[in-house]
């Protein structure tokens, strides 16, 4: 299965538009299409001057990234917060796909391509069930009081699993 890249720098669909409408450049978070004749704007330019024109509420860029807005209840608030923290998370998955596309980082699912595959995996699966559920057994049947294991029933689970992973 080929992994498809998420992020990039320039958007050329609504999709991409979408995963990188806020990203990170220079240390810091910008907005795509925000800015005038929709360029890219920096999200603490962006916030400054909505709070100043819709909220009457004078705030400088700088205002802005020294946390100005952190206590304030508005959506021009929330808006800076949700938009650092997909920044955030955009600039790490775009680390992330870097190292995929360098090779640095194996990115590989082991899909079942056919029915035989699909058997497989359900068969790893189960026995990887029925040791949950020996383990369960035995835990179950541990007796609180005389804080020891019932060694009778954990034989019985024990000789059952090797039954079925076809050992008894």
């Amino acid at each position: 299965m080929k992994y498809e890249r998420l992020t990039t720098d320039k958007p050329q669909s609504n999709k991409d538009f979408l995963l990188n409408f806020v990203f990170v450049k220079d240390g810091e978070v910008y907005l795509h299409g925000m800015g005038d004749d929709g360029e890219e704007i920096r999200l603490c330019d962006y916030i400054a001057l909505r709070a100043t024109s819709e909220k009457g509420c004078e705030r400088t860029p700088q205002d802005i990234l020294d946390g100005a807005c952190n206590e304030c209840n508005c959506e021009l608030a929330a808006l800076n917060i949700a938009a650092i923290q997909a920044a955030e998370l955009r600039q790490r998955l775009a680390d992330f796909e870097d190292k995929i596309e360098s090779g640095e980082l194996d990115f590989s699912c082991n899909v079942p391509k056919d029915e035989t595959d699909c058997v497989l995996l359900q068969a790893k699966y189960d026995i990887a069930l029925r040791k949950y559920a020996k383990l369960r057994r035995i835990v179950t049947h541990y007796n609180v009081m005389t804080k020891t294991v019932d060694n009778e029933i954990t034989e019985e689970a024990e000789a059952r699993l090797k039954e079925l992973q076809g050992e008894g």
